[in-house]
């Protein structure tokens, strides 16, 4: 369980740092404008999806995750 937390502050952290802001209703999502449209990630304990309306967006952002 202490891993996991872990994991998951890093995590949150990491993707703030990069523009992301946390959804105050669910702290497992956090949302940046990218080109004008939303990019969304959902992370829940070892899985994320990742959305946004651009292909070239989604395959950057999964490149750096």
């Amino acid at each position: 369980m202490i891993s996991s937390l872990s994991c998951c502050r890093k995590f949150t952290s990491s993707i703030m740092e990069h523009g992301f802001k946390i959804n105050p209703h669910d702290p497992c999502v956090t949302n940046k404008i990218i080109g004008g449209k939303q990019m969304t990630v959902l992370c829940h304990i070892d899985d994320c999806k990742l959305s946004h309306f651009d292909l070239e967006a989604n395959d950057k952002m999964t490149e750096w995750l």
